[in-house]
C-alpha cells in the first residue's frame, strides 16, 4: 500500500520535523497535533522509503562501478586519462599490458615518457589543439625497449569548472602488425617498381586467383601510353590476350608453387613471360608474379647472328661460290620461315638480274638472266632501297612473271652493297600476306651487309692465297729463316730453311713451340721481348742462340715487323732471323784481339822501361867485371847481380815477345826437322814419369817463322804440360798440314784461309777449366798455384804465333787434358842450304875504333855507359838526351860519322830523328837501339833510309855494341 498525504500535511509535518519548537506545539490543537502526527509518521515511513531506495540505488551503482572498472581494465585497447600536459591521471591495464610498465610507472607520470622523440611534436600539438575529437598514430618505446606503433583516438572529457581545463580520454590501439603489414606493402610495391625497372620493355603484374590484375608496374606501360592504375582489378586478357590464353593453362600450376616460363609469339613480336607464385604468411600462394618481357629484338639479334654464323660458316668451308649462294639461300628459308628465296647479283653493264641461288622456285635454274625492267628485284638494284610489297602478284614490275607464276603474296627484297656499289640483292617471298616491319627490313639489310662482306673476303682470301703462296715460294728461297706470325704472336709460317736448319717437320714448330730451340739461357728475355712487342704492336728485334738439329747453337739476329690495317690494327708479323754467328765470332775476336793488343802495348811499355834500366845494371856490372884490381868475392857478387839482370832480362824478352815488339829473325823453317832436333831438349824438360810421343809428318809444308821463338814457344807448352802432370801422363806433338776453309774461318775469325802447318801439342793433364780458358794468353794470368809461374809462358807463346801470321787455339775442360793447336801459314821461300851458326860469346875481345859516334838516348845512365863504352874502344862520343838536341849537334858538327840512337823517346823519337838526320847528311850511318818499338820502321821511314838499317836490342853488352858499331861502320 502506498500511502499519500497532501502537501499542505506534508509541508506541515516538514515543518514541525524541521523546526519543534515548543511554543508551536503548545498552540496546536489535539486533532492537530493527531494529524501531524500521523503526517509524521506517514513522513517517517516515506523516508525509510526512499532511504531502502537509495540504499538499493547506491547498491546498484556500485556493482555497476565495480562492472565498469573491470570493463575499463580489461578491455583490448588501452585507455588513459590525461591532463592538459600530458600527465595520466588514469589508465587501465590494457595500456600498461600494451608498454610493458607497472600502473605506478604510469600514475602521475607523463605519457610522453614512453613516446619516440620523433613523436613528440606531433603529441604536444594535438594537447593544445581545441577539437573534441583527435587521432593521430605515435610510435612509442615500451618498457622492454621494444618498438609499437599506438593509433591514439583523443576525446576531452567534460571540465568540473570553467576554470579549468577538460582533461583528455584517450584510448590507444596497438597497430604495430598493421604497420609491419604496412611497410611490407610498400616494400612489395618498391620491390615490384625496382623489378619492373630491371626489365625493360617488361610488364611487371600481381594477379590473385581469378586472375585479375593487382599491381602493375613496368616500362612497357610507358612506352606504349598506358596508365597501368586503369588496369586494377582488370582480367589480363584486357591487357595482354595472347598471354592471358597462355597462362590460364599454367595457372593451376603456379598456384600449386610451380615457376612457369613460357614465350608468346605474335607476327613480329615475341614475349617471354615468368608467372612466379607468391605465399602468404602461412605458407598459401595467394597471388602470381607475372613477368612479361618483350624479346623480339633480342629473337631478331639471335636469328640474325645464328644466320649470320652459319653463312660465314659456309665460306669458310666451302670453295664454290655457286654452292655457297645455294645453300646460303636454304638458311635464309629456315631461318626466316619465307618459302621463297633467291640471291641475284647485278649486272650493270648489260642490265640484268643474275639468279646466283633460288629456294623454293623450282623453274629457276642458276644463273638464269632476267632484264632489270622485268623483275621487282631490279628496280631495288638501280635505286640501291629495299622493297616491301603485299599483295603483289600483278605487280607491273614483274614482266618476267616470276612472283605470279609461284603465287607470291607478301615480297621483300634488300640491296647487296660491296665497296658502296650494289653487287646485288636478296629476295624473300611468301605465298601469304605477311607483316614485314621495319625491324625485319633492317635485319635483312645487316644479313645482306654481312653476305657482301662475307664475299669481299671470298675474294680477298682468293687474292692472299696467290699472294700467300708467292710469298712461300719467295720465302723458301731465301738464305735467311723467314716465319710469319698471327696478331697474338703465334708463329703460322716457317720456311724450309729454319726447318732444315731445326730439323723439324712442317707444322712442328708452330704456335709458340719454336722458343724450345732457344738456347736456355736466353729463353726468358726473347720471350719477354716478344711479349712487350706484340702487346705495344711495336718492331721486335733481338740476339739470340737457336739449336740446329745437331744439337749445337748458332747466333741470330731476329727482327719482326707488324703489319697494321689503317685503323692500327695488327693484322699479321712478319720476321725474319738472319746468321750472325760469324759476325759476332768475328766481334768476339776483334774484342779479344783489341783486348790483346792493349795489353801488349802496356806490356811493350814496361819491357822498354825494364829494358832500360836492365841496360843500365848489366852495363855497369859489364865495366865492373873489367877492371883489374877487382878481388875474387867481388866477382862473385857481381856474377850473381850479372845472372838475377839477365834472368829479369828474360822476363822482359818475354813479355816483349808477347807484346810483338820482340825483333824477329823470320826464315823459311822445316819443323820436321827442326822438331827433330828437339828430341832431346823436350826429353830434359819433362819428368820420366811423362810419355812423350811424337806425330811428325816428313812432307810437312816449309813456314817463314824466327827458329829461336818457335823453339822457346814449344818448350814453354810442353812445361805446361809437364806441370798439368804432377804424376806423369803422355804428351803428344803432332806435325802436319791443314788447308783452312771458310767454315773454320767463319769458327775462328782470327784464322786466316789457305795452307798451313799445324803443330799440336796434347797432354792428358788435369785440364783447365771453361771460364778461364779464354785468359790463358793474357801476360801474368795463370792457372797454377800461387808462387808457382809467371804467367809470361802462354803469352810469349801467343805473341810468337800473332809474329809469324799464325793462329793459335786450345781446347780443354777440367780433368780432361789440354790440347793447343798452332797453325803456321805455309811459305813459298826456299828452306837455307846450311844452317847459319852465329857465335854469341860475350867475353871476346871487343873491336875497336876511332871513329866520332853520337849517342841519343832519354835514359842517362844509358848514355853514360854507351859513352864510357864508345871510348875505351877508342871512339870519339858526343851525346844528346832527346831529338831537338842531337839535330842541333849534328848541325854543329859535320865530323859525326854514325848516329847510335834510341827509338823510343818523347818528343822526337828516333826514327825521326834518322829521317831529319839523313836530311842533313845524307850519307851518315845510323844504329838504332830499342828494348820495345811500338811502330815498325817499315811504317814511318822511307825505302831509302830503311836500306842497312840494323837495330841492337835492349839490354845490350858492351861485346854486342862493339860488334854493331863496327858492323854498321864498315858496311
Amino acid at each position: 500500500m502506498v500511502v499519500r498525504y497532501s502537501e499542505d500535511s506534508k509541508n506541515a509535518a516538514k515543518q514541525v520535523a524541521e523546526e519543534p519548537s515548543a511554543d508551536r506545539l503548545e498552540a496546536m490543537g489535539v486533532d492537530e497535533i493527531r494529524a501531524l502526527v500521523h503526517d509524521l509518521h506517514v513522513h517517517k515511513i516515506e523516508l525509510e522509503m526512499q532511504n531502502e531506495e537509495l540504499r538499493d540505488t547506491q547498491a546498484t551503482l556500485e556493482r555497476e562501478k565495480e562492472r565498469y572498472a573491470l570493463l575499463y581494465d580489461c578491455a583490448p585497447s588501452g585507455y588513459c586519462t590525461l591532463t592538459e600536459y600530458g600527465i595520466v591521471l588514469q589508465c587501465n591495464q590494457s595500456l600498461c599490458h600494451q608498454l610493458k610498465v607497472e600502473p605506478q610507472r604510469l600514475l602521475r607520470y607523463p605519457l610522453a615518457k614512453y613516446l619516440d622523440d620523433s613523436g613528440l611534436p606531433a603529441f604536444y600539438n594535438a594537447l593544445k589543439r581545441p577539437e573534441e575529437r583527435l587521432s593521430l598514430q605515435l610510435r612509442f618505446i615500451r618498457g622492454d625497449r621494444e618498438p609499437m606503433y599506438g593509433l591514439l583516438q583523443l576525446q576531452r572529457m567534460q571540465s568540473e569548472s570553467d576554470a579549468t581545463p577538460a582533461p583528455w580520454l584517450v584510448t590507444i590501439s596497438d597497430v604495430t602488425r598493421n604497420h609491419q603489414l604496412d611497410l611490407e606493402l610498400r616494400r612489395s610495391e618498391g620491390l615490384l617498381r625496382q623489378m619492373a625497372a630491371n626489365f625493360p620493355q617488361s610488364y611487371v603484374i600481381t594477379m590473385d586467383r581469378t586472375l585479375r590484375i593487382g599491381l602493375a608496374e613496368g616500362q612497357a606501360f610507358a612506352q606504349r601510353g598506358l596508365d597501368p592504375g586503369r588496369y586494377f582489378g582488370l582480367e589480363l586478357e584486357e591487357l595482354l590476350e595472347d598471354v592471358a590464353h597462355e597462362l590460364e593453362g599454367r595457372a593451376q600450376a603456379v598456384f600449386e608453387g610451380r615457376k612457369q616460363e613460357f614465350e608468346v609469339r605474335n607476327d613480329d613480336e615475341t614475349l617471354f613471360c615468368r608467372a612466379i607464385p607468391l605465399r602468404g604468411d602461412k605458407g598459401r600462394v595467394e597471388q602470381l608474379l607475372l613477368v612479361v618481357e618483350d624479346i623480339s629484338e633480342r629473337k631478331r639479334n639471335e636469328l640474325e647472328k645464328d644466320t649470320l654464323a652459319s653463312i660465314a660458316a659456309l665460306f669458310l668451308h666451302s670453295s664454290s661460290l655457286g654452292e655457297i649462294f645455294q645453300q646460303i639461300a636454304e638458311i635464309l628459308s629456315r631461318n626466316m620461315g619465307y618459302p621463297c628465296v633467291a640471291l641475284e647479283q647485278f649486272d650493270s653493264a648489260r642490265d640484268e638480274m643474275v639468279y646466283l641461288a633460288a629456294y623454293g622456285l623450282h623453274e629457276i635454274k642458276p644463273p638464269l638472266r632476267v632484264p632489270t625492267a622485268e623483275t621487282p628485284s631490279g628496280s631495288v638494284a638501280r635505286n640501291a632501297r629495299p622493297l616491301v610489297a603485299r599483295q603483289c602478284c600483278e605487280r607491273p614490275d614483274d614482266r618476267a612473271g616470276v612472283l605470279r607464276r609461284h603465287g607470291i603474296r607478301t615480297f621483300v627484297c634488300v640491296p647487296i652493297l660491296l665497296d658502296g656499289k650494289v653487287f646485288g640483292t636478296l629476295s624473300l617471298g611468301d605465298w601469304m600476306t605477311r607483316k614485314a616491319t621495319g625491324s625485319f627490313c633492317s635485319m635483312l639489310e645487316g644479313i645482306a651487309a654481312q653476305l657482301a662482306q662475307e664475299i669481299s673476303r671470298n675474294r680477298l682470301q682468293k687474292a692472299m692465297q696467290e699472294s700467300e703462296k708467292r710469298f712461300r715460294l719467295l720465302a723458301n728461297s731465301l738464305p735467311n729463316f723467314v716465319w710469319t706470325a698471327e696478331p697474338d704472336g703465334r708463329c703460322d709460317f716457317l720456311n724450309e730453311q729454319w726447318l732444315a736448319y731445326a730439323g723439324a717437320a712442317e707444322g712442328a714448330q708452330l704456335g709458340f713451340r719454336w722458343m724450345q730451340q732457344v738456347h736456355p739461357d736466353d729463353r726468358d728475355g726473347v720471350v719477354e721481348r716478344w711479349n712487350e712487342a706484340v702487346s705495344g704492336g711495336a718492331a721486335f728485334h733481338t740476339e739470340l742462340r737457336i739449336r740446329s738439329h745437331e744439337g749445337s747453337y748458332r747466333w741470330f739476329d731476329a727482327r719482326a715487323v707488324p703489319i697494321k690495317n689503317d685503323q692500327g690494327k695488327v693484322l699479321k708479323w712478319f720476321g725474319s732471323h738472319n746468321d750472325i754467328e760469324g759476325q759476332r765470332r768475328a766481334e768476339e775476336a776483334l774484342r779479344r784481339a783489341q783486348k790483346m793488343e792493349a795489353i801488349g802495348e802496356i806490356t811493350g811499355g814496361i819491357a822498354h822501361d825494364f829494358n832500360n834500366i836492365l841496360g843500365i845494371i848489366l852495363g855497369n856490372i859489364d865495366s865492373l867485371t873489367l877492371r883489374p884490381d877487382l878481388d875474387e868475392g867481388m866477382r862473385k857478387h857481381l856474377e850473381a847481380i850479372e845472372r838475377s839482370a839477365e834472368r829479369a832480362a828474360s822476363l822482359t824478352q818475354q813479355l816483349l815477345g808477347f807484346s810483338r815488339r820482340q825483333p824477329a829473325r823470320m826464315t823459311a823453317t822445316d819443323l820436321a826437322a827442326l822438331l827433330q832436333g828437339m828430341q832431346q831438349l823436350v826429353a830434359r824438360s819433362v819428368t820420366p814419369q811423362i810419355d812423350v810421343v811424337y806425330r811428325l809428318d816428313a812432307e810437312a809444308w816449309p813456314t817463314e817463322i824466327d827458329p829461336g821463338d818457335f823453339e822457346d814457344a814449344l818448350i814453354n807448352l810442353v812445361l805446361n804440360s809437364r806441370d798439368a802432370m804432377p804424376e806423369g801422363g803422355r804428351i803428344e806433338i803432332r806435325l802436319g798440314n791443314r788447308v783452312i776453309d771458310e767454315r773454320f774461318c767463319e769458327a775462328h775469325p782470327d784464322a786466316t784461309l789457305g795452307d798451313h802447318v799445324a803443330v799440336t801439342v796434347t797432354d792428358t793433364g788435369r785440364g783447365i777449366p771453361a771460364e778461364q780458358l779464354g785468359r790463358i794468353f793474357e801476360p801474368f794470368f795463370t792457372t797454377k798455384e800461387k808462387g808457382k809461374g809467371t804467367g809470361l809462358g802462354l803469352a810469349m807463346v801467343y805473341g810468337f804465333v800473332q809474329r809469324s801470321g799464325g793462329y793459335i787455339r786450345a781446347e780443354s775442360a777440367a780433368e780432361s787434358g789440354t790440347r793447343i793447336e798452332i797453325l803456321l801459314p805455309r811459305t813459298e821461300r826456299p828452306l837455307p842450304a846450311v844452317a847459319e851458326v852465329v857465335n854469341e860469346g860475350r867475353r871476346d875481345a871487343a873491336p875497336s875504333g876511332s871513329a866520332h859516334i853520337l849517342v841519343v838516348d832519354d835514359e842517362e845512365g844509358l848514355v853514360d855507359l854507351a859513352r864510357e863504352a864508345l871510348q875505351g874502344l877508342g871512339y870519339q862520343v858526343s851525346t844528346a838526351f832527346d831529338g831537338r838536341a842531337a839535330v842541333a849537334r849534328l848541325q854543329e858538327n859535320d865530323a859525326i860519322d854514325l848516329l847510335f840512337t834510341d827509338v823510343v823517346m818523347p818528343g822526337m823519337n828516333g826514327y825521326e830523328l834518322l829521317e831529319r838526320a839523313r836530311e842533313l847528311r845524307p850519307k851518315l850511318k845510323v844504329l838504332l837501339t830499342s828494348g820495345y818499338a811500338s811502330t815498325a820502321a817499315s811504317e814511318v821511314l822511307s825505302e831509302e833510309n830503311r836500306k842497312g838499317l840494323r837495330l841492337l836490342p835492349k839490354p845490350y853488352t858492351r861485346q854486342e855494341l862493339a860488334q854493331q858499331v863496327q858492323q854498321v861502320l864498315l858496311g
